[in-house]
């Protein structure tokens, strides 16, 4: 009984992870305009974030007191997205938004972040995570080193724990592995695999393509699961699961790069900010990584039926929602 009631826990927990673009962060993104008159500073702005039920954006933006909106539009974007656009006018005694307050109504149990980004014209640029506990931030004069190490990586860390087939794709790692040693290989060269690839194509050294790249890293999923579902005496991947990880992080990484070409880097911190960002995708893993050690050991102690259940129910919930995954996106592609 005991198992039956923890593998309906799991089909139930899958259901949620097949719709998680609910649960990917929101974006907010300013951009300061030239100034018409000396009184009045001009920004457009965009908003991205999932729609509710009455297809309303489910997430509102709050600009500063001195602020008002000359214009907003509003269009539904792929999937249950909204995107709206806002042209505002306001009236600083800086002449900036330096120092000013901005925020998101409506963060929640389906919607938990919302990254922010400024972008000003003499090129600074400024990032905040903002969350439930923090639905707010004041646009700083300034980013120093620690800022940016700090902006940066908590864009990384939002970014991995939102996206859902990254981490599926980690624990079907996991799933592969049979000891510390193994353990430690594998997840270093999934690390070394993305990280190379999101410095080469946020550095500009390769134009980004992000056409197949979500229909490809679904289908990495899926061709994890069927490898977890053979033998484990068949195939050298069992004995050296670091040459899959290593040659798929690669093409995690183009995932990786695409959302951090989203957020933009700030000119004088390149470097810096493609360290922090990767610094906050790791601590994310590695997070995940320690839960599920721990339900395994709870798992563990408590049966090991459970153990041997919950294996392979995992393995076909793999490959169930990458070959959804695959269908989604490769439809989304198609049109």
């Amino acid at each position: 009984m005991k198992i039956t009631w923890f593998l309906v826990a799991l089909f139930w927990i899958a259901s949620d992870f097949g719709y998680c673009h609910e649960f990917a962060p929101s974006l907010l993104k300013i951009n300061e305009l030239p100034q018409v008159t000396e009184e009045r500073s001009r920004y457009s702005a965009v908003l991205k974030t999932p729609s509710r039920p009455d297809g309303l954006p489910m997430l509102t933006p709050e600009w500063p007191s001195s602020c008002e909106t000359d214009r907003q539009t509003r269009v539904q974007a792929a999937g249950a997205t909204t995107v709206s656009n806002f042209l505002l006018s306001c009236r600083f005694a800086n002449q900036s938004l330096s120092g000013e307050t901005i925020g998101v109504k409506g963060l929640g149990d389906t919607q938990t972040s919302a990254v922010v980004i400024v972008n000003l014209r003499d090129s600074r640029r400024y990032q905040e995570v903002l969350s439930v506990g923090k639905s707010k931030f004041v646009v700083p004069h300034r980013m120093d080193v620690f800022s940016v190490l700090t902006a940066y990586s908590k864009l990384g860390l939002a970014h991995i724990l939102s996206g859902i087939d990254h981490l599926m794709f980690v624990f079907g790692l996991m799933l592969l592995i049979v000891g510390v040693k193994q353990l430690v290989f594998t997840i270093t060269a999934f690390t070394i695999g993305h990280s190379i690839t999101l410095a080469i194509i946020t550095l500009g050294f390769i134009p980004e393509s992000s056409g197949l790249i979500e229909f490809a890293i679904a289908l990495s999923i899926f061709f994890l699961a069927i490898e977890l579902s053979r033998d484990s005496e068949v195939g050298n991947l069992w004995r050296h699961p670091w040459l899959l990880a290593g040659g798929f992080g690669l093409l995690h990484g183009l995932g990786f790069a695409g959302a951090l070409l989203e957020f933009g880097l700030p000119q004088e911190s390149i470097f810096l900010s493609l360290v922090a960002f990767n610094i906050g995708i790791e601590l994310g893993q590695l997070s995940f990584m320690a839960l599920i050690l721990i339900l395994w050991f709870m798992a563990k102690s408590a049966s090991l039926d459970l153990i041997r259940y919950s294996r392979q129910v995992s393995i076909y919930l793999l490959g169930g929602l990458s070959v959804m995954w695959c269908i989604e996106r490769g439809m989304h592609w198609l049109v």
